[in-house]
């Protein structure tokens, strides 16, 4: 049989008491301990979002800017495009002036000679005005 015995009349022992204690400090010190961890990990996790949060929102930033950039070479070329066909454009309408009073002028030219040359004996009048002068150019054309 076991037989229990007290060794104080307060009814424990020191040893124990001071063991109880050591384990409930020591207890605490450790639940604090994971609670700063567990505090400390949630913060670290909390700014590495807000990290990512932002390295996204620059992301974005970005590529919105490079969009905007193509996007105002893209009206820049089709800009300048515009302006050389204008200016083509008018090229070929200062060509097409150009070539229409030549030919005007060409037929003005022709229907001058042709005049001349159906008028009177020619070129030439007073003595040596013969008809020399118009049988020369008559013959000249007949070829």
């Amino acid at each position: 049989m076991c037989t229990f015995s007290q060794t104080s009349s307060q009814g424990s022992d020191p040893g124990t008491t001071a063991g109880l204690n050591f384990m409930m400090g020591a207890g605490k010190s450790i639940g604090g301990w994971m609670t700063s961890r567990s505090n400390a990990k949630a913060h670290n996790r909390a700014l590495l979002k807000n990290y990512k949060y932002d390295i996204a929102q620059w992301n974005n930033k970005y590529d919105r800017d490079v969009i905007g950039w193509k996007n105002d070479n893209i009206d820049n070329s089709l800009k300048v495009e515009g302006e050389w066909q204008q200016s083509m454009e008018r090229l070929a309408d200062s060509d097409l002036q150009i070539y229409d009073a030549v030919g005007k002028s060409k037929l003005a030219t022709q229907a001058a000679y042709a005049q001349m040359l159906s008028t009177g004996t020619g070129e030439q009048t007073g003595r040596r005005a013969g008809g020399t002068t118009k049988k020369a150019a008559i013959q000249e054309r007949s070829y």
